[in-house]
Order: structure tokens, then C-alpha cells, then sequence
């Protein structure tokens, strides 16, 4: 465990005022909005008693590497440090819809992050969007003095994406260790035929759970299944044994929508997000583990304001 890392953005010098986020309206603006019983010199205050940064340079900090025309807004400021965060870009994705929007609740005072919502556009997917988003939430709250980043890995592909980013399970006990060696096997009891030897045996030494990184070793298992499974699709019925035929129906149930997508798109299909697709857990970045902070670090795009050394 570290003593913690510097944060180097910028501080203000001067208390907040209501005028400087009224400057920042328009399309590339930070929107302070004020909702509920909370009036508009409340939340400025709030502000300056427990955001250490100006307006813009929040602003700067929380839009870096974002889509132009994001917007930030700041919703419900109390005097307890308390809100809710929102990063959207409500830019036309081609379908009329929101290129990405992602909300985060937040308690400054008791330096802590919630759960959020994370949402981009499929046709904006594979510009990094989602995690230059949550690495500039995460500069931003360091900042502000918060340690402790907490995550819900629960949509489809949350299991996995949060391993990779480098997030590790809150709490590392005998009940999540069963349930992710339960979902785990599900489908190694499937691929088990079709994978080769040191594979198998990577993934059997990680569902030992000896460690909370362990949860890492399975979501970085990079074996592309797309040559795999391709061996086993096309493998011509007439010439195969029951058996074979029975896995290779089996599989294509099971896997022939995600084969095809990868196919279509020219992308691998990781064994790694295969497995963890679907799993459920709730993840914590500890702000002060230096091996966290440098993989969340490397995943995202590298830190400009959180020096790691």
C-alpha cells in the first residue's frame, strides 16, 4: 500500500463564483445546474468547499480526449459534498441518438464514487470513448481527494471490461469466489475440448482465487477463439463422428452469434471476455495501489494529472 500519489492539476486560487460557470455555456461547456430545494449561491459554495479546481479546469480535466461538444453538468451540490456527474455528447451518432453519456453519484465529504451508468454508441465503440471517460472521473476525484472508486460490474460485457480496465473484486470472499468458478465453468465445460493444454490449465490456476488479481489473469487469457471455432464449424458434418458433430452443434449455439459478429467486424474474440461475459460483481479502484493505478492507467490512455512512480 502507497502513502498516495500527487495529483498535479492545477488548483484555484480564488473561490468559485457563479459567473464562471454561467461563462462556460454553449456547446463546449460545463452546465452547473441546480436542482431541488438547492439555490444557485449553495451549490457555488459547495463547490468551493470541496473542489479544490476552477470551473474550467474541471471541466478541462473531465472532457480530455472526449468527443468535442461534450457537456459536463454538476446536478445537486449540497453542503455535504454531495451530487451527481454527468459527461454526455448529445452529438448526432448517425441514428439521431447520444454518442455517449455516462452519470456517476459522488459524496465528496465522506470521499466517495458510486456506481454509475456507462453508455456509448455502437458506432463509437472503438474510439476508447468509454475509457478516457471513467480515466478523467478518475483524475478529476483524485483530485478532490477521494481514494476509493467504486464500480458495479453487472451489464453483459461488465465482468469482463472491468478486469481489463483494472478494476478488482470489493470484497474477496468465499461466496465470490464460488459464484465466478460457477460461471466460469460454465463454459470451460464447453471450450474444454477445443482448447489447447496451457490454456486450460492458465484458467483451472485461475479459478483457484488464491488472489483478487487472479480475477485479471482470466480476463487477460487472449486466445482468439475466432481460428478455433472456425476449425470446428467448418469441420464437414459427413466426415465427423456423433460426437464431434454434437460439440460442434453445441458450440455453434452457443457462440455462433458472438463468432459472426467478430468475423464481420475483423476483430478477435478473446477467450477471456468470453468467459467473464455476463458475470456480476462489485469492483473497487483503490487510488493508492500502485499496481492498480498503473494498469487502470496503461487501459485508459495514461495519466496527465496522477503521478504513479
Amino acid at each position: 500500500m502507497s502513502a498516495g500519489f500527487e495529483n498535479t492539476a492545477p488548483r484555484r486560487t480564488e473561490p468559485a463564483r457563479r459567473r464562471d460557470f454561467v461563462g462556460l455555456k454553449g456547446d463546449l461547456s460545463l452546465r452547473f445546474n441546480f436542482h431541488s430545494h438547492q439555490f444557485s449561491k449553495d451549490a457555488v459554495a459547495a463547490w468551493n468547499n470541496h473542489i479544490p479546481l476552477s470551473p474550467r479546469t474541471a471541466y478541462e480535466i473531465l472532457t480530455r480526449d472526449l468527443p468535442a461538444g461534450t457537456r459536463v453538468s454538476f446536478t445537486e451540490m449540497d453542503d455535504h459534498g454531495g451530487g451527481n456527474l454527468t459527461l454526455e455528447n448529445l452529438t448526432d451518432a448517425g441514428d439521431g441518438r447520444e454518442t455517449f453519456s455516462n452519470d456517476r453519484e459522488f459524496n465528496l465529504s465522506r470521499h466517495e464514487v458510486y456506481q454509475g451508468t456507462v453508455r456509448v454508441h455502437s458506432a463509437q465503440q472503438s474510439r476508447h470513448i468509454g475509457r478516457h471517460s471513467m480515466r478523467n472521473q478518475i483524475e478529476f476525484f483524485h483530485a478532490c481527494g477521494v481514494r476509493e472508486f467504486n464500480i458495479l460490474a453487472g451489464s453483459k460485457n461488465g465482468g469482463y471490461t472491468w478486469a481489463r480496465l483494472g478494476f478488482l473484486p470489493a470484497e474477496f470472499d468465499g461466496d465470490f469466489c464460488a459464484s465466478m468458478r460457477r460461471a466460469v465453468n460454465k463454459d470451460m465445460d464447453i471450450l474444454r475440448p477445443i482448447l489447447d493444454a496451457a490454456t486450460r490449465t492458465r484458467i483451472d490456476r485461475s479459478l483457484r482465487f488464491r488472489r483478487r488479481t487472479d480475477l485479471w489473469r482470466i480476463a487477460d487469457t487472449d486466445t482468439d477463439l475466432v481460428p478455433v471455432l472456425s476449425g470446428v464449424f467448418n469441420r464437414a458434418s459427413a466426415d465427423a463422428a456423433p460426437a464431434d458433430i454434437a460439440l460442434r452443434d453445441t458450440l455453434r449455439l452457443r457462440y455462433g452469434d458472438a463468432f459472426d459478429r467478430a468475423v464481420s467486424s475483423g476483430r478477435p474474440l478473446p477467450l477471456g471476455r468470453v468467459l467473464l461475459t455476463g458475470t456480476s460483481w462489485d469492483g473497487i479502484l483503490d487510488m493508492n495501489d500502485k499496481r492498480q493505478m498503473r494498469r487502470v492507467g496503461a487501459y485508459c490512455g495514461g495519466w496527465k494529472y496522477i503521478n504513479v512512480s
